[in-house]
């Protein structure tokens, strides 16, 4: 049996939004999130981890380039990122945080319009609902 893949936690430190960021062993992008401030949520996120295979390390390079750009957009000096993301979700998740991402910096669309995007009018509410599950809120 193979040993589960490493992934890495980070803490980025910032007045108004404190970041957790999860990087895979190949320093992709599989959680950016508000930074877990209790243990039961650091549990919780140590399960998402194990859900995949994965187990987590408390540690991190401060230069890897996830970090520097979300530390980046976080001082408004980015609005796009240029990183590998590996959001783990169902096909339709995986559709849905797809257009996500392809909304520019400083716009809005609605669950309706991003149903719409995807080619499902009808499906606002299963949007919304991916959306939440969202496992990567930044980027």
């Amino acid at each position: 049996m193979e040993p589960p893949e490493r992934w890495r936690v980070a803490w980025l430190q910032h007045p108004q939004l404190p970041l957790c960021v999860v990087l895979d062993g190949h320093d992709a992008l599989v959680y950016v999130g508000f930074s877990l401030e209790t243990r039961d949520r650091f549990d919780d996120l140590r399960a998402f981890a194990e859900r995949h295979g994965a187990a987590l390390d408390d540690e991190v390079r401060p230069t890897t380039a996830a970090l520097e750009q979300l530390r980046e957009y976080l001082h408004g000096h980015r609005r796009a990122f240029e990183l590998p993301l590996r959001p783990l979700g169902t096909e339709f998740q995986q559709r849905a945080w797809a257009a996500l991402r392809e909304i520019p910096y400083g716009e809005i669309r609605s669950y309706g319009q991003q149903a719409e995007r995807l080619g499902q009018p009808s499906a606002a509410r299963a949007v919304g609902h991916a959306n939440g599950q969202n496992p990567i809120s930044i980027v």
